[in-house]
């Protein structure tokens, strides 16, 4: 297990360093806007699509260490859609759709989460940019779609995003999420009880821009 989530953080950190070094600087004409406009309306819309890896580092109780266990590690996609301040602050909506490994106990396990996003980007005019974020939402585990378990969701993390256009970016990011799933009884008939998962969450996302008229 370790040496997967090692063998995908290694690959986003490359995709994170080739995007870098096909970029390159370009001036944006925000220098004269005054500190008020920035801040006190939306400028754009931002939305897209990307691919998700969820990478289970500690299930919590709803593993028996003696047993197989019902949450391993999955992926699949997530949609977003938000605003931009200016250009240094983001808050949207994310919904994540992912299929884990259940042991064979499920037949086809799915992760949703819907999750409120805030982003803050370094203060640059550049077209590479880093950025801090924090999430917070609800996530519901279960079989074909269904939701057994639920429970909050909050994560905290960190990326970077590429202009490619003035209207398309691309953002690669890495999250630790903490998960509080509730107690359920599984398709065996076993009692599973509630506790804490931990989930790191690795994403690469092709996003687009839409001024606000």
């Amino acid at each position: 297990m370790q040496s997967r989530v090692l063998r995908w953080a290694r690959g986003w950190a490359g995709v994170s360093a080739l995007l870098l070094a096909v970029t390159h600087a370009r001036a944006e004409g925000t220098k004269n806007e005054s500190w008020w406009r920035r801040w006190s309306s939306p400028s754009q819309v931002q939305y897209g699509v990307a691919f998700d890896g969820e990478f289970v580092l500690a299930p919590g109780g709803i593993c028996d260490p003696a047993a197989p266990c019902i949450l391993g590690s999955g992926g699949g996609v997530s949609v977003r859609f938000g605003v931009l301040y200016g250009r240094a602050t983001y808050l949207g909506l994310t919904y994540s759709l992912t299929k884990q490994d259940p042991a064979r106990l499920y037949r086809f396990a799915t992760l949703q989460q819907g999750r409120l996003e805030f982003r803050k980007y370094m203060d640059s005019e550049r077209d590479v940019r880093l950025f801090g974020g924090v999430g917070l939402g609800l996530a519901g585990y279960g079989d074909q779609w269904g939701v057994d378990t639920f429970g909050p969701v909050g994560s905290i993390g960190g990326g970077l995003e590429i202009e490619l256009s003035a209207r398309t970016v691309v953002v690669t990011s890495l999250a630790y999420r903490l998960i509080r799933l509730s107690s359920f009884r599984d398709s065996s008939n076993l009692d599973r009880p509630a506790g804490y998962t931990h989930i790191l969450g690795l994403e690469l996302a092709l996003e687009a821009r839409s001024p606000i008229e």
